[in-house]
């Protein structure tokens, strides 16, 4: 072999010791990378998630205030019902059934 020929296959060598070297870290550095959007991915997905459940407690409440509301609605409308259906019976003269 010329010394020439040596000197490529040392440099080619080299070159591609260097290439895949260099290649690992930056594969490295990606997958660091990919990991540390994955975390903070995961913590927002938390975060939104803790305010999802923190707005259904919310609505809860005030769906149970509401339906309580009502609950007390249909009890005075019954009982006016029941006082009109009362003066009606009087002012007609008629007995309750």
């Amino acid at each position: 072999m010329s010394p020439e020929l040596i000197a490529i296959l040392g440099v080619g060598i080299a070159l591609a010791v260097f290439m895949f070297h260099i290649l690992r870290r930056m594969e490295e550095r990606l997958r660091q990378d990919i990991h540390r959007s994955e975390e903070r991915m995961r913590q927002e997905l938390h975060r939104s998630e803790e305010r999802t459940d923190s707005r259904a407690t919310s609505h809860e409440g005030r769906f149970a205030a509401i339906e309580a509301r009502f609950s007390d609605m249909g009890e005075r409308l019954a009982r006016v019902e029941g006082l009109l259906e009362g003066l009606r019976d009087s002012i007609t003269g008629r007995q309750a059934a």
